[in-house]
């Protein structure tokens, strides 16, 4: 889990977030048979000859080995992901309209709209879908949010754990999410580039070590944006 946290599992990026993201668009892919999370399993368990590394020796930004770790919390919690998440996190949280699922999303009266960018003619045009939400990405960074919403999580982080009387983590569990754990191969004006359980840093950001909470998707920041 350490490794899977980390992005230090030796597994280099299997194509999972691309595949479901060219889908959506329409892109007519032959990459990998896939259609359902069980396939998406089997894709992830046929990829042992595709091991780059020994655990811990290099950094390989990994989605797949989230939706792992998304998989472990439902075995061990005895709860779908999503579920868990609202009922432990979201909840204590007063992240209200913060979901995972499609249809809490949509029913919100006012929720932001996705683009897709294309060119035409030789101009960028912005084109109103859908959200690309399936289950497969719930775990790696699927949740549907506000700047209102998220600011109650950053509070948490930075409060020890802790969220007006909600104590939601012990600091100690948090210092671990928030501590270097492995160094990452991202670019950076800010010195070297670590990655926690879940957070990126960078260690000198005018002399201060920044952290935040990095999803490199960049397929879908490049193809889509939201308003």
């Amino acid at each position: 889990m350490h490794h899977l946290l980390t992005h230090s599992s030796g597994i280099p990026d299997l194509g999972g977030a691309d595949v479901e993201i060219l889908r959506h668009i329409g892109v007519d892919e032959k990459w990998v048979p896939f259609s359902s999370f069980e396939d998406l399993m089997l894709h992830v368990n046929g990829a042992k000859d595709e091991v780059a590394a020994e655990p811990g020796k290099r950094f390989f930004y990994l989605n797949e080995g989230y939706v792992l770790l998304g998989l472990i919390v439902e075995r061990v919690s005895q709860l779908r992901y999503e579920y868990y998440v609202r009922d432990r996190i979201l909840r204590p949280l007063k992240m209200n309209r913060s979901t995972f699922l499609r249809e809490e999303f949509e029913k919100d009266a006012d929720g932001m709209t996705p683009y897709f960018m294309e060119k035409k003619d030789g101009a960028i045009i912005a084109t109103p879908t859908v959200h690309p939400i399936s289950r497969m990405s719930y775990a790696p960074g699927g949740l549907m949010s506000s700047v209102i919403e998220l600011t109650n999580f950053l509070i948490a982080n930075m409060n020890h754990g802790v969220f007006g009387d909600v104590k939601l983590l012990d600091a100690t569990l948090l210092g671990e999410m928030h501590k270097p754990h492995a160094v990452a191969n991202f670019s950076s004006l800010f010195g070297k580039i670590f990655y926690g359980y879940g957070w990126h840093m960078e260690d000198n950001f005018f002399g201060h070590m920044l952290r935040s909470q990095r999803f490199h998707r960049s397929f879908e920041c490049e193809h889509f944006f939201c308003a």
